[in-house]
């Protein structure tokens, strides 16, 4: 049977109830991924755990289990002061929650049992505020946060489903962008793996300051590259690279995370480049492929619209998620609010 030791939050639950809940300080058993991501949820796999742990965050794994078996998962991200960890129990310390709990099953109990665990790992972490995401809604609804206390904002994420075969992949996008697509190949672009994130580092930058966003911390990309074992495109002419992305494979589950072009047209490289990832995604036998924020209707971004517009027409279905954000203790959270404030005007002087 999996080892864990007992939960703190345990208490809460009925004295009868058919469902137990563990904790697991450290990296917990291979079966943990199995359940994570048989509930299509990478956000509660171990990689994404490791990744924040390379950041200084500690990561707490709870699970459920009925009848001796695990049942559930969800973890919870605890991130404060790496230059004075000795103020996280005062008013550094916040916690993320990076999803809903991921149950298989879809049963209620199981769910409920841990989201129970959930709120007494963050309250007894001492933490001054709670951060809920949940990026692919499938049990829980935005009241439910609301009902826990948290502000809930609701945002859009892209989702595509793909189908079982390369070719039916390639119908995905709309008749324009697989026009862009054929363009692309007739003027000579070719898309190629790459081992390291060294090709899509500058492509990245550009596009986030084109964005007027700060570049993205290069170690980061990095250690997502080397966590979730992630797969480098670069689409290329004539010596030259104009579009690259980094995505990875999580069970069922494909995560774009980040994509980066070159200034001006490129010549439909990009539509070439997500066509490919789509055909690469279909041998791997993901189902579900993530691409992260996209425009709700009514927003004006110009940055998320543009984007969201080139998703939906590569195919991918805007759908409503959500998230949370919840003040545990107020004058900690103020405190912290304003040591970062003076900190960030300390940075711009």
């Amino acid at each position: 049977m999996p080892r864990g030791r007992p939960a703190r939050c345990r208490s809460l639950l009925p004295v009868d109830s058919p469902v137990e809940i563990r904790t697991f300080a450290d990296d917990p058993p291979a079966w943990w991924d199995e359940v994570a991501l048989g509930d299509s949820s990478p956000w509660h796999a171990r990689a994404h755990a490791a990744l924040q742990a390379d950041f200084g965050v500690i990561p707490r794994f709870l699970a459920a289990f009925r009848a001796g078996a695990p049942a559930g998962v969800a973890c919870v991200w605890l991130a404060g002061s790496r230059r004075a960890p000795l103020l996280d129990r005062l008013f550094a310390r916040v916690a993320f929650v990076p999803d809903e709990p991921a149950v298989p099953s879809g049963d209620r109990e199981v769910r409920d049992a841990l989201l129970a665990a959930v709120e007494a790992e963050v309250r007894a972490s001492r933490a001054v505020e709670s951060t809920f995401r949940v990026e692919m809604p499938r049990r829980l609804a935005p009241e439910d946060l609301a009902a826990a206390g948290y502000d809930v904002a609701l945002r859009g994420v892209g989702i595509l489903a793909l189908p079982a075969t390369e070719a039916e992949a390639d119908d995905l996008p709309r008749p324009p962008a697989r026009r862009q697509a054929r363009k692309a190949e007739r003027l000579g672009v070719a898309v190629r793996v790459e081992a390291t994130v060294d090709p899509l580092l500058p492509l990245l930058d550009r596009s986030f300051s084109r964005a007027g966003l700060a570049p993205r911390d290069h170690g980061y990309v990095r250690a997502l590259h080397r966590r979730l074992r992630g797969e480098v495109l670069v689409a290329g002419r004539e010596g030259r690279d104009v579009a690259a992305l980094l995505w990875a494979v999580e069970g069922p589950v494909g995560l774009n995370v980040f994509h980066g072009r070159a200034d001006g047209d490129i010549e439909g490289a990009a539509n070439l480049l997500h066509r490919e990832m789509f055909r690469r995604a279909v041998r791997r036998g993901v189902r579900l492929l993530h691409t992260g924020d996209a425009a709700m209707p009514g927003e004006t971004d110009p940055r998320l619209v543009g984007i969201t517009r080139f998703k939906e027409s590569m195919g991918f279905e805007i759908r409503t998620a959500f998230a949370g954000t919840r003040t545990l203790r107020p004058r900690a959270a103020a405190l912290r609010a304003r040591l970062l404030s003076l900190r960030g005007r300390g940075r711009r002087t």
